[in-house]
């Protein structure tokens, strides 16, 4: 069997089996607000609902479990003061008061790290974000009422993009997509190029509050994205001798967009088909072909700058930290590169059939994503 009869018989196996569970729609990340004040502090914490779903399993109740794991130093739950808020589609949001002896200095987080690995937690005090992680727990609390000003540590928010770009699966196999099928190191480096453009402006337009998609939708067609650059790999590593590869891709989309069940708006997904099948046509004549792959980069890049923002903390000075969480995101970025591309063109060196088995599983794994997250 070919690579492509392979890429078919897993996007067959990957439509079958993708969950209906909500799991699928992503890492697992919440945030947390503790605003201190002089008679305690108020917390607001936000989990995805899916997440939610892992405290019910373990026998525990938000009203009991969330304020205990949200601790602050030297403060108690003040009695009836927990309560549920409104919250975004597919998240739950929770806010309530301690009482504390003293001034706290210090917070402890323990929401669902025991109970979700590779959990991480953005925790927001005294005007400055912190990352929380399964090994790092602790968040200090800056003394505001003197005064004193949040400054933003660029080297922080570096260490955000780096953490963030290195622990999404989905976005190291479309850049994995990108790569695979490069002939060149130019071609990467054109590819790259169209993905940082694509990423950055979108990620700029949701962390100023100037665009807010919904999150189910962006992980979805980020799913899609993966599953549309494999198909355009495999297409092209088999000579575009198959009209019937893009075309059949083109179709699918379009019947999704007109009859699918989706948390993706249908109009969204028509104006998908139709700049793919734009694509393909160009693809399609050109005598050389990776030159386009930038434009395609940059369509998609500008999905997963939505999905980057998701994890983006935003403080009130958004500039610098902005700044600096893009560029730990480009640094992550060009580690994959640089550490996958040697090691496949030395395996293309050797004949081994890296784009077409590596661009199967990447269709496999895209379909996969797409099914279980738009449904």
């Amino acid at each position: 069997m070919t690579a492509r009869g392979h890429a078919l018989a897993l996007c067959a196996a990957a439509a079958i089996a993708a969950p209906r569970d909500a799991r699928a729609h992503g890492r697992s990340v919440s945030y947390s607000r503790i605003d201190v004040d002089a008679d305690g502090a108020a917390i607001r914490v936000r989990v995805r609902a899916v997440d939610a779903t892992a405290i019910a399993a373990a026998g525990l109740s938000p009203d009991r479990y969330v304020p205990a794991a949200v601790a602050v130093d030297g403060c108690a739950p003040v009695p009836e003061s927990f309560v549920e808020l409104r919250a975004d589609v597919g998240w739950r949001s929770f806010e309530w008061r301690v009482a504390c002896a003293s001034r706290p200095r210090e917070a402890r987080v323990d929401l669902l790290f025991d109970l979700i690995a590779g959990h991480v937690h953005f925790a927001s005090a005294g005007g400055e974000e912190h990352l929380v992680t399964d090994t790092h727990r602790t968040v200090a609390l800056a003394d505001r009422r003197a005064g004193a000003r949040s400054v933003a540590r660029p080297a922080r928010y570096v260490a955000l993009g780096v953490h963030h770009i290195l622990s999404g699966f989905d976005h190291l196999v479309f850049l994995f997509a990108l790569v695979v099928a490069a002939a060149s190191a130019r071609d990467v480096a054109v590819a790259a190029t169209g993905f940082t453009l694509g990423h950055s402006a979108t990620l700029a337009l949701a962390a100023t509050g100037a665009v807010a998609p919904p999150a189910a939708a962006i992980e979805a067609l980020i799913g899609l994205s993966i599953a549309v650059v494999a198909v355009e790999n495999l297409w092209l590593d088999g000579g575009r001798r198959d009209p019937w590869l893009p075309g059949a891709t083109v179709a699918a989309i379009a019947t999704v967009a007109v009859a699918g069940p989706t948390h993706v708006p249908r109009l969204a997904l028509a104006g998908i088909a139709l700049v793919v099948a734009g694509g393909f046509g160009l693809v399609a004549g050109a005598a050389r072909p990776a030159r386009y792959r930038a434009a395609i980069a940059a369509l998609f890049g500008l999905v997963h700058g939505f999905g980057f923002a998701a994890a983006f903390p935003a403080p009130d000075r958004v500039v610098v930290p902005l700044v600096a969480f893009n560029g730990g995101v480009e640094l992550g970025q060009l580690a994959l590169i640089a550490a996958s591309y040697p090691a496949l063109a030395w395996a293309r060196r050797r004949g081994w059939p890296v784009a077409g088995v590596g661009s199967a599983v990447a269709l496999a794994l895209g379909v996969y994503w797409f099914a279980s997250r738009a449904a």
